[in-house]
């Protein structure tokens, strides 16, 4: 399996997961924004 196909079956997984991990309410929220675009803009 490569990275491509991990993704794309364990996607919705680590996604729910960063989530819960970095809410969007949470504060500062300048930076939580800017964090939450890096990581969710892919």
């Amino acid at each position: 399996m490569n990275i491509k196909e991990f993704f794309a079956q364990e996607g919705e997984i680590i996604d729910s997961a960063l989530d819960k991990f970095l809410p969007e309410n949470a504060e500062p929220e300048i930076i939580t924004k800017a964090m939450r675009y890096s990581i969710f803009a892919g």
